[in-house]
């Protein structure tokens, strides 16, 4: 029997060194052979039990089908796990259209007619072009991961002709800002009579967005170390340039800073309980995320804002702004942390008539008397 040692009469149970590095350890049982042989083979037993689990988790993942991709990946940190809480919800709503079009399809066999089958269907129910083209980027990202398992040597959907969809062009304008701002600081009593605790959180986010053009992620995840009394030192979430920024603060924003008690090395944290609307734990951060946007609505709607723009169309109306002021794209681009061949004109900046007279202004028009 292996790992049964008798010397001079006596028997011993000799684990090995793998074994001992799992807590066996050596048992002596003397001259009693049956004792011996009972209690060998049920450390055996339990030592193989531990070797098949180690064999188990050492295995490549099952991905064969779509719904066993879908699941994997959905466990991975690094392409799921560690994404934004919003991007994660992006994934979750494009991959249950996937999986109830592919689930028990073999991802091998899946080809480039398959995807664009698959669009045209999501366009013939009536997706718009925008939704169609987020499940179609979330399906691209998936045919990433299986070449990145070894499933596939190809992404079947990479570089497929699409519809552009229109791109949002709301911006907010600088009396619906101030309102929220206002509104958010002092608070007051619902229609229902309810009593609304002031929220100089949401007003201090939002008008850091309209100075800064900063996305809610940077914002909400800036730390008081970042804060020099003038600007704020940035090193954007997203990979965009590539760089650390800096963006000036208004006087107004400077003054709502100093007066914040500082409870957390993050600048912008709850009322309720003194902590950041982010946080490392997947979950949590996804429950607090919301609870941030959940705010900022209610704010928004009691300055009386009904029109549907977001706390994110902030960036495009900073932007904007900026660029209408006469900005130069070098200059525009050092706020906003893009490249200098970025798309920000075409997707962010929308010029309107201000941008047309500073045009003509620098021309040298003239008003005509």
């Amino acid at each position: 029997m292996r790992y049964l040692v008798e010397k001079n009469g006596l028997y011993y149970f000799q684990a090995s060194p793998a074994m001992r590095k799992n807590g066996f350890s050596t048992e002596s049982f003397g001259s009693d052979l049956d004792k011996a042989e009972a209690r060998v083979l049920e450390l055996t037993e339990q030592w193989e039990s531990i070797r098949a689990t180690k064999r188990q988790g050492n295995r490549r993942p099952q991905a064969g089908i779509f719904s066993q991709l879908i699941d994997v990946f959905q466990k991975d940190y690094d392409w799921y796990g560690k994404k934004h809480p919003r991007t994660r919800e992006e994934y979750d709503y494009s991959f249950q259209i996937i999986s109830k079009y592919f689930g028990d399809a073999p991802v091998k066999s899946f080809q480039r007619r398959h995807g664009r089958a698959f669009y045209n269907e999501l366009r013939n129910i009536g997706a718009s072009a925008h939704k169609a083209k987020r499940v179609m980027k979330s399906l691209r990202r998936l045919m990433k991961y299986a070449i990145e398992l070894g499933i596939r040597l190809d992404n079947p959907v990479a570089e497929m002709s699409l519809e552009t969809p229109k791109a949002r062009d709301q911006v907010w304008t600088s009396e619906e800002i101030q309102a929220v701002i206002e509104e958010a600081q002092k608070g007051g009593k619902a229609t229902s009579g309810n009593v609304i605790p002031s929220r100089p959180s949401i007003a201090l986010a939002v008008s850091i967005a309209y100075d800064t053009s900063l996305p809610q992620q940077d914002i909400l995840a800036l730390t008081w170390d970042q804060f020099d009394g003038e600007g704020l030192n940035v090193n954007q979430k997203k990979k965009r340039g590539g760089k650390e920024i800096w963006v000036p603060l208004s006087p107004q924003t400077i003054k709502i800073l100093n007066s914040q008690e500082k409870q957390s090395t993050y600048i912008i944290v709850s009322e309720v309980d003194g902590k950041p609307y982010i946080d490392l734990n997947v979950e949590v951060n996804r429950v607090r995320c919301r609870s941030f946007s959940r705010i900022f609505r209610k704010f928004r709607k009691r300055a009386g804002i009904e029109r549907h723009i977001t706390f994110h169309d902030i960036r495009r109306t900073a932007l904007t702004e900026y660029g209408n002021s006469g900005a130069t794209t070098a200059e525009i681009v050092s706020l906003s942390g893009h490249q200098m061949n970025s798309r920000i004109l075409d997707v962010y900046v929308k010029p309107d008539r201000k941008a047309g007279q500073n045009a003509a202004k620098k021309r040298g028009f003239k008003k005509s008397s």
